[in-house]
């Protein structure tokens, strides 16, 4: 096992099925979220989910776009289209574990606080670590 199986078995960003409702301008495919709902839904019939083409197209590539600066936009839309990078959300406070709905932080209209929130994105180029593998350190 070369830890490729997952890559070379689905590339949705080469096949057009990535960030079909961001705009052009961000390497999308200028779409409304009815062709991401199309996508999603053709995606569970065909039991081929685990890619996460819903959460990396639906909902962190708007997150992005609506709240994130234009250099941020320029820099990782066109990435996320293409399936160079694939991004991934973590919610999480102190009590609440994997209960999203016990959240009790709320929005602060002066925008303090806004440095608890993380996008993370992961490069798919970078060679990829079997969980089998033995982390060497210096």
């Amino acid at each position: 096992m070369d830890g490729q199986g997952p890559r070379r078995a689905c590339r949705p960003g080469a096949a057009g099925l990535l960030c079909l409702s961001i705009t052009e301008e961000y390497g999308g495919g200028g779409g409304t979220f009815a062709h991401e709902a199309v996508a999603i839904t053709e995606q569970m019939r065909a039991l081929a989910p685990s890619f996460g083409g819903p959460l990396h197209s639906g909902i962190i590539a708007h997150y992005l776009n609506s709240y994130g600066t234009e250099e941020q936009k320029k820099t990782w839309l066109p990435k996320m289209a293409t399936g160079e990078v694939i991004a991934a959300i973590a919610m999480t406070e102190p009590g609440t574990g994997s209960d999203l709905q016990s959240i009790a932080t709320k929005a602060d209209p002066k925008g303090l606080g806004a440095e608890s929130v993380s996008l993370i994105l992961v490069e798919t180029t970078r060679e990829a670590r079997r969980a089998d593998q033995k982390v060497h350190h210096p």
